[in-house]
């Protein structure tokens, strides 16, 4: 073989060799994990009572360096948990507001240090956004014969003069032996409470609950305790629901009244008893 030909035959190994080379996968690196983010954490355990009432709950998250986070969230019956991807850094705002329809209700905030690749368990206290009444606490386990009292409580009231109420509740598993009023927070500017009414049905299940705050510049702000009402569980049941109603479509006298006589739809949330 002539050197000529012993060097083409050479060059065409060679070339072959390279687009051979050229032409072999390279070997795939694996893709990084994102440790970029953190995970916020939300548990929110009162909205097993709230659900009822509650049509949405909107989740947002906001810093420096991210873009803004907005997660809507559809209640339904028990805990409430849920979680948030977040790029990590400091001072992560997370905001928590519950809507009844398009009327936000509800709302809680915290601000945390977010670690990448970490959970971070957020504080969330939820508070009102209107005024409301409530039943404390929401959820009560009890034993067949014992007694045990739920508290009324009014919530973001503004120059209150007047509350009317009226509680139902399953007449066949729990039966009401004591009504009693809480005066401290309806007396708290010297006014002095009146009982328009306050009794209980045990044969229908309810308790109608009326009272108002007598003297001039009288009316108070905030939130308190205005009545107790004292059950004894008469039979077994897992779920023995307790249920507002402070509509004054329902009754005149029902609702949070202000000292300019004008009378509100209170948002109500109820509570739950388990009897074993």
């Amino acid at each position: 073989m002539s050197t000529l030909r012993k060097c083409s035959l050479m060059i065409a190994v060679l070339a072959l060799a390279v687009v051979l080379n050229c032409q072999r996968p390279t070997p795939l690196t694996p893709e990084p994990l994102d440790t970029e983010d953190g995970i916020a954490s939300i548990s929110l355990s009162p909205f097993n009572a709230l659900s009822t009432g509650l049509t949405r709950i909107v989740v947002t998250a906001t810093g420096a360096g991210m873009d803004s986070i907005r997660k809507e969230i559809i209640p339904t019956a028990g805990l409430l948990r849920d979680t948030l991807r977040v790029k990590a850094g400091d001072r992560r705002l997370f905001t928590v507001t519950a809507y009844r329809n398009s009327t936000a209700v509800m709302a809680a905030g915290d601000t945390v240090n977010l670690a990448a690749g970490k959970t971070v368990n957020l504080r969330l206290r939820m508070s009102f956004l209107i005024p409301a009444i409530t039943i404390t606490p929401t959820e009560k386990t009890v034993a067949v014969n014992d007694t045990f009292s739920v508290y009324f409580k009014v919530h973001k009231a503004d120059s209150l003069a007047g509350v009317g109420l009226r509680l139902l509740f399953p007449q066949d598993a729990l039966q009401v032996v004591d009504l009693g009023r809480e005066d401290v927070f309806l007396s708290s500017r010297g006014g002095t409470v009146w009982q328009f009414m306050f009794n209980r049905n045990n044969t229908s299940g309810e308790v109608n609950l009326v009272l108002g705050v007598l003297g001039l510049g009288k009316s108070v702000s905030g939130e308190g305790l205005i009545g107790r009402v004292c059950f004894k569980a008469i039979k077994a049941t897992a779920a023995a629901t307790l249920t507002l109603i402070a509509d004054p479509a329902v009754n005149s006298n029902f609702g949070l009244m202000n000292n300019k006589g004008t009378v509100l739809d209170a948002f109500t949330i109820g509570a739950k008893v388990t009897a074993n």
